[in-house]
């Protein structure tokens, strides 16, 4: 038999007796928790904490050893029990634990999961810490936004983890409440959206004419911006591309040809097809909000289609036979022009 040392009266215990004593010392200190939690909760509903000099439970619990955090898992705890008067129960007969039970609380106190309370805590018993943690708090967050969410892990500095809790502290104050790390990300994007989005800015008045007078300023309106992307939904432009972030104006007809500055001269072309089209070759053909592409007179890509086909139907076949005419015109032009070149060399 293996003998242990105990290290605080330097005598040997068999393992049945060490194991005797850990498991009635764990009982021993799952009571003093409930009573503690208890307690602090009655404390803070009579604030008597306030007989100590303490402005809150947190502090007086600073006066007994405990950091903010151990009194807040406490007082969760204590509202999980009072909640639900199973939990108590199920903790002392070891079916559940101390930290599921922590986890559940705000569950627990939600009126609107009332008829769920005992199905929540039936369902912790089975499943893991990590699992009813995750499940609890993504359930209160679709409560809280009133929709589906969506878990997202990141990987950041310390620094920017230091700044994100400064800008939780600054969105708290002004929020007037301590929000949550959920609810701080939430204003951080809307805050970011709000301020930088050119689909939100409010119209103002246009101060540049028509941009087909100044052929030679390459200037683009900002309310022209603001109604091409509005009509892109801010995306690249060609069928079946959906890149957002770099995103460029792309004229319909090349600038030097005299190429005005209007929504109808104008797409938003990712970098890519912006390269393709000012090559030659991917072309434009009919109206700019719902415009034909082609490729090389043979593929056409449409919002219907953005993989590219042939041309079935009459609009996209005159489409199709007006880009070879221009092509061939563009050929002759160039072959007329390579002989009048020639024929200047030869005089």
């Amino acid at each position: 038999m293996l003998l242990q040392v105990d290290q605080r009266t330097r005598t040997f215990l068999d393992d049945d007796a060490l194991i005797a004593r850990a498991t009635e010392q764990a009982q021993a200190v799952r009571d003093a928790e409930i009573a503690l939690a208890k307690s602090l909760l009655e404390m803070r509903e009579t604030r008597a904490y306030l007989a100590c000099r303490c402005s809150s439970v947190e502090m007086f619990g600073g006066r007994l050893g405990y950091e903010g955090h151990e009194i807040r898992r406490l007082l969760r705890l204590a509202e999980a029990m009072d909640a639900e008067s199973s939990v108590e129960e199920r903790i002392q007969a070891k079916a559940l634990s101390v930290a599921k039970a922590v986890e559940l609380a705000p569950i627990l106190n939600e009126p609107s999961l009332f008829d769920e309370k005992s199905g929540w805590v039936k369902q912790a018993q089975k499943d893991s810490y990590s699992k009813t943690r995750r499940n609890a708090r993504h359930r209160m967050a679709e409560i809280r936004c009133g929709e589906a969410v969506e878990t997202l892990e990141l990987r950041v500095p310390d620094s920017v983890v230091e700044r994100f809790e400064r800008a939780r502290v600054l969105a708290s104050r002004k929020a007037g409440r301590h929000l949550t790390r959920d609810e701080t990300f939430e204003a951080l994007v809307d805050h970011y959206v709000d301020s930088f989005d050119p689909l939100l800015v409010k119209e103002g008045k246009r101060r540049v004419g028509p941009t087909e007078d100044d052929y030679k300023s390459r200037y683009i309106p900002i309310s022209v911006k603001r109604e091409i992307r509005r009509r892109a939904g801010d995306c690249c432009e060609f069928p079946g591309c959906w890149a957002r972030a770099f995103l460029e104006f792309a004229h319909r007809r090349p600038h030097r040809k005299g190429s005005g500055r209007e929504a109808r001269h104008l797409f938003l072309l990712c970098r890519h097809h912006h390269f393709f089209q000012e090559c030659g070759w991917l072309v434009p053909l009919g109206r700019t909000a719902d415009p034909i592409w082609i490729e090389g007179s043979e593929l056409i890509y449409t919002r219907n289609c953005p993989g590219g086909r042939e041309p079935e139907n009459d609009r996209e076949m005159r489409a199709a036979a007006a880009l070879a005419r221009r092509m061939r015109d563009e050929k002759s032009h160039a072959a007329q022009d390579e002989a009048d070149g020639e024929e200047s060399a030869a005089g």
